[in-house]
């Protein structure tokens, strides 16, 4: 029989925490000395995971080990419910020799005895031993007992370590976040760059949802690992009162963590969604306090795409005002400003109508580039057509579906088209047409093109005065 009254070499084993022995590796010297102590054949250490819904066999020592090591159950899917719920000693006999359900509802192997306490302080746990050739007594339970205390510290220690560990990468990665931006600010290598933090880290796998210009939709920036959200979301499918806060959500029977990206002055610009593995339990708590720069490295980057945007747009329209300043003749400056437009608002076919000079209650098809027989044959009505609409109110219309918009039903636009944004061609108070643009594929044109496109239309109209000034005079 093992000495039950011996006591554990807790100066030894401590001291070797200072040598940086891993505090696992001083758990399990303590199942190991608990198995000589007890005579039992296994030793095992349940704990709660992160959520406080789902236990851990954390760690398991002796026969049958590693069947039972990392095993992630509920409560109620084990033998042990009143140890991890109420705090009970849990004591098992069994009556036969043959296999018995023991930890979990299924078998795990010949279990003869068992017995098991909670540890002080953290609930959803258990300090067990099986299979002793003779029944656990009151002697066993008071080993446990004893080793219970200093089995909770050495657990709240390495909880300890975990965070040191993980911050200790984190501020590593700040460290190194400018070499990782370097001469790159693009959004692209802004979101690459959080999107490898994040696999550093310890993620299983995530990404990067990003508010459109309107803010009315979550659009997938970047993806890492596994990702089960879709490409575009609605606030309304995330959990309520995700951009205040850490949250949590279910997609797919997968558990993820959702992280708004805020701002210092409270702007949200999407959120960061991830999966966290078994292994960083501590990973979600350190997420709100470093989503703040993760924030700030995506605004700056968007701040810069914006910038050379605009600057790419204004380079552009300034070589149109160039080319408008050499045409002659109307069909020249519409050629050039539905050129223009091909390259600043992406679409499938642009369309230019003008008043058609022998029906006074018709637009004109004047220009189809790329041509289209449809569009060629399309006379719209000035008042009962979308073209129509934008003429007679002077008005831009944007259009994501064409079947739904009120304005496209009497006399709607050939049916191969899906969305169209239309602005009129207009200088003060001279109406001169309609440029409109349409894609074969739901297109939601976002305000920025609408005024893009405005601008454009302007920019042509006000050549198209000029010319007719000069006729006249």
């Amino acid at each position: 029989m093992p000495d039950t009254l011996a006591h554990p070499n807790w100066e030894e084993w401590l001291n070797t925490l200072g040598q940086a022995t891993p505090p696992d590796r001083v758990i399990e010297n303590a199942l190991h000395w608990l198995l000589e102590r007890t005579g039992a054949q296994t030793a095992f250490l349940i704990l709660p995971d992160t959520t406080g819904e789902w236990i851990d066999i954390a760690h398991a020592v002796g026969a049958e080990a590693e069947a039972l090591k990392g095993l992630r159950l509920r409560p109620t899917e084990t033998l042990l419910e009143s140890t991890l719920t109420l705090g009970t000693t849990w004591w098992y006999e069994a009556t036969t020799s043959q296999t018995t359900p023991i930890i979990l509802r299924k078998p795990v192997g010949g279990i003869r005895t068992g017995l098991a306490v909670p540890l002080p302080g953290i609930p959803l746990s258990a300090l067990g031993v099986l299979n002793r050739a003779e029944p656990f007594t009151e002697t066993e339970q008071q080993i446990l007992v004893s080793l219970a205390p200093v089995l909770s510290v050495l657990v709240r220690y390495q909880d300890s370590c975990a965070h040191e560990q993980t911050q200790a990468r984190m501020l590593a990665w700040f460290t190194r976040l400018p070499h990782l931006i370097g001469a790159d600010p693009s959004l692209q290598n802004a979101l690459n760059t959080v999107a490898s933090a994040m696999q550093a880290l310890g993620s299983a796998g995530g990404g990067i949802w990003l508010y459109n210009d309107e803010r009315t939709v979550l659009l997938n920036a970047i993806r890492f690992g596994a990702h089960p959200l879709p490409d575009v979301l609605l606030g309304l499918e995330l959990p309520q009162g995700w951009d205040m806060r850490v949250s949590e959500m279910v997609r797919d029977g997968r558990a993820l963590v959702v992280v708004p990206l805020r701002l210092a002055e409270q702007k949200v610009l999407g959120f960061l969604s991830l999966l966290l593995p078994l292994e960083e339990p501590t990973l979600a708590e350190w997420l709100e306090a470093i989503a703040g720069h993760f924030a700030l490295v995506i605004h700056h980057a968007l701040l810069y795409e914006q910038t050379a945007r605009r600057a790419r747009q204004l380079s552009q329209l300034y070589e149109l005002s160039l080319k408008l300043g050499e045409t002659y003749t109307p069909l020249e400056v519409l050629n050039e400003v539905v050129v223009a437009a091909r390259a600043l608002v992406p679409h499938d076919v642009a369309v230019v109508y003008v008043p058609d000079p022998q029906d006074t209650e018709r637009l004109l098809p004047t220009l189809v580039m790329p041509a289209n027989d449809a569009l060629w044959n399309h006379f719209p009505h000035r008042q009962h057509s979308l073209p129509g609409y934008v003429y007679s109110f002077a008005t831009p219309l944007s259009a994501p579906d064409l079947s739904e918009n009120p304005h496209n039903r009497k006399e709607p636009l050939p049916s191969q088209f899906i969305s169209a944004l239309a602005v009129p061609l207009q200088v003060a108070d001279r109406l001169y047409g309609v440029l409109m643009v349409l894609t074969e594929t739901p297109r939601d044109f976002a305000l920025a093109e609408a005024e893009l496109l405005f601008t454009l239309a302007n920019t042509g109209a006000l050549r198209l005065h000029d010319l007719q000034q000069r006729i006249h005079a």
